[in-house]
């Protein structure tokens, strides 16, 4: 792991902010040409997991589900998008940081770190037990 962080940095594909070695604050390089190594996609994914404060702009939200979510429909239906944000506000779950209404940014508020299950999808693969890695192991 402490390799894959190594060769990510002198590729260009993150950006130290704090520490050295194997400590520290990393950031994504935006337009970082991707080489397909072992570790790459999942160090990317866990370094948006963990970014905090979880903040959009209802403006990003909305391109975001035309492209990712077209069954919501926000570009022709927006108030769907519009009722969602309030009652999430009003439960307590996002706060409006800016603007008024259907404009500004939202946050949310807790915390949200999604497990790997949630952020590779389909492509997830269970860890194998302890039984499974020994059942599979060749006898001497």
């Amino acid at each position: 792991f402490r390799n894959a962080i190594e060769s990510a940095e002198t590729k260009g594909q993150l950006k130290r902010l704090t520490g050295k070695g194997f400590s520290g604050t990393f950031e994504l390089v935006d337009g970082a040409n991707k080489t397909g190594s072992r570790y790459e996609d999942a160090i990317e994914n866990a370094i948006i997991s963990m970014n905090e404060p979880k903040q959009v702009s209802v403006s990003a939200m909305r391109d975001y589900l035309s492209c990712w979510h077209s069954e919501y429909n926000t570009d022709n239906r927006p108030q769907v998008l519009k009722s969602a944000l309030d009652r999430c506000s009003e439960r307590g779950w996002i706060q409006q940081v800016s603007g008024k209404g259907f404009s500004g940014s939202y946050r949310l508020m807790y915390p949200y770190y999604p497990s790997p299950r949630e952020l590779w999808g389909s492509y997830y693969e269970e860890p194998k037990s302890k039984t499974e890695v020994k059942a599979e192991s060749p006898k001497k």
